[in-house]
Parts: structure tokens; sequence; C-alpha cells
């Protein structure tokens, strides 16, 4: 056992010694597990509220109930959330789940203690359910059916058809174009090894699918870019090697994964501290900015907003345009 862990461990113990350990070892193990699975996840999905713009308020809700025997009844969900929706506040309330499958299953008595909770506090209960790939889909309970044994069940692809996230997050898919990139110039400073070298970028710009330079794009494209595969071409002259970054395959790119792209970058992430910084201020909007731009610009080739199929209730029906064609004209001498 290394030092640091030994000493760790000798901190745990006295801290739970302080507060009256009298837990079963295992059984306290299996539950910090339980929760190293869990709260990250619940982590993350605040982030992606946050990141949307569209969260007024989320904050998680003190699952100590009592008294005691209220746990055979009523199970308090994960969040209380305020999303601004068609200039509406709509409170909500949301259970987070995590699993890397295309299925998800709430036993009977889990289902019946979340709708119970939620009945009494008359809001709706959403789950946020981070499926196999890493993908969030968020969805009104209601879309779960019954299987065998009295389990509730939603299969990924039936459920993103009722995917709440772009409603209420402003989920969006954005399609990047092949070839489409980013081209670096660097002066080469310092030599480490035969290949290895430190520089300094002395210029750089985006690129079209045919090579074309970009030089501005409104907002933020990086994220976008990051969650495509990527190849490299070098070419050399002198001591100025030029880098140019791109993907070889057209990409199907989901907004909330551009933030994951972004902030993660592919690693494990404490987001609870990102959720106290202000990396996450303005993101969607701004990558959301910068695909429509690069529509403009040949390096995107559509923007999709996601809706479902149908509306639940409890939101406020979309506000849509009238075509101008179909518009009344102005009247004469009007104001």
């Amino acid at each position: 056992m290394s030092n640091d862990l030994l000493t760790e461990a000798h901190q745990f113990y006295e801290a739970m010694r302080a507060v009256g350990f009298k837990s079963d070892p295992e059984a306290l193990k299996a539950k910090l597990e339980q929760l190293q699975r869990g709260l990250p996840a619940e982590d993350e999905f605040a982030a992606l509220c946050v990141w949307s713009g569209r969260c007024l308020l989320i904050h998680r809700l003190g699952q100590e109930q009592y008294p005691l025997v209220s746990r055979k009844t009523f199970q308090v969900p994960d969040f209380f959330a305020v999303f601004s929706i068609e200039g509406q506040g709509v409170p909500v309330l949301i259970e987070v789940k995590s699993n890397d499958e295309s299925r998800l299953i709430l036993s009977a008595a889990y289902h019946r203690r979340l709708t119970a909770y939620a009945q009494a506090m008359g809001l709706p209960l959403l789950i946020a359910w981070r499926a196999e790939y890493g993908v969030w889909v968020l969805f009104d309970v209601n879309e779960m059916t019954r299987g065998p044994g009295g389990s509730w069940r939603v299969d990924f692809f039936e459920v993103m058809k009722q995917t709440l996230m772009g409603v209420m997050l402003g989920e969006f898919f954005v399609t990047v174009a092949a070839g489409t990139g980013l081209t670096m110039k660097i002066r080469v400073d310092n030599w480490v090894s035969q290949d290895r070298f430190t520089g300094t970028v002395v210029a750089a710009h985006w690129h079209r699918p045919d090579g074309t330079p970009v030089h501005h794009l409104a907002g933020n494209f990086l994220p976008l870019l990051m969650c495509c595969p990527e190849e490299v071409e070098s070419s050399w002259e002198a001591d100025t090697v030029t880098e140019k970054f791109f993907t070889p395959t057209e990409n199907l790119v989901l907004a909330h994964r551009a933030m994951l792209a972004a902030i993660a970058g592919g690693g494990d992430t404490n987001w609870r501290q990102v959720l106290l910084s202000d990396e996450l201020h303005e993101g969607r909007r701004s990558v959301e900015e910068a695909a429509v731009d690069a529509i403009n610009k040949g390096m995107v080739s559509y923007v999709i907003h996601v809706e479902p199929h149908v509306r639940p209730p409890f939101l406020p029906q979309r506000k849509r345009q009238q075509p101008r064609h179909l518009q009344p004209p102005a009247q004469e001498g009007g104001t």
C-alpha cells in the first residue's frame, strides 16, 4: 500500500469515527462505488443545463427524508430545475441515470416511489439518461412502458423520438463537411529531439473543404471540430512548419457532445469544479452561432434543431412564425 493511500485511509477512518461510523465496511464500499458512478453523471448533466443557457435554476434535492417509513412510498429525485421555454419558466423534477446500454430499466417499486413524489409535488418528472456512447437523452417518465415482471423501460432509439434535449436545452445536430479544418503556421523555437520541437504559432486560419482559407468565423467552432476524426498534413519551409488539421469524412455532431469535447477533452472531468467556474457561460449559443456562420462559409452542410414528435402537455407549444406570403398585408395609413 502506498504512503498516500495509507494516509487517505487513515483520514477517511478518522472522519467516519468522528461522525459515528457504524456501517458494515463492505456495504459502505458498495455505496461509495455507487456514488462514484452516479454523482459525476449528475454533475455532468447539471453542467449541460448551465451550458444550454436555457436553465434558470438547477439544484440538487437533499435525499434525506423523514419519517423513515416515507422511503417506502416516496423517492426524492436528483434535481429540481426551472427552464426558460418560449418565454415561460417551466419547473420540473429530474432523475439522472447512466449506463452503457441501449435500454434503461427501472424496477416497479422505484418507478412507483419516484412518480408518487412527483405527483405529491404537482410537477412533471423527467429522466435524464446518459446512454451508450455517452449520449444524453431527456424524456418524460410517461414515455416508459411496463415490461416483464412489472419493471419500467425505454429503448434508446425509440425514446430519441421524444427527447426533450432540444426543447429544454437547445440541442441541435451539425453536419461538418469533409475536408473542413484548421491550418496553423508554426515557427520552430527549439528542437527537443530529431522529430520533436517547441514552437510558436505565428499564423492560423480555418479552411474550407477545398482548402481555401476562412479568416473569421462567428462564435466558437473549435468544439465541433474536436468531435470529428482528424488527419494532419505537414509541410516545411526552413524552420517553419505548416500543419493542416482536417476531418477526412463528413461528420454528424450533437451539440452537447461539443461541450463535452471542449471541456472534458476525452478525459475525466471534475464537473463540480466546472460548475463553479465561468467555462460554461454562453457555451451553446456560441457554438450554434459558429455552426450557422460555417454554413455560409461552406464548412457545414446543415444545422438541425431537435424537436420531439409530440410535446408533453406540461410544455408551452412552439411559437411558429407565419410564412411571409401568408401574413396579412399592411394597411395603408396604419402605424
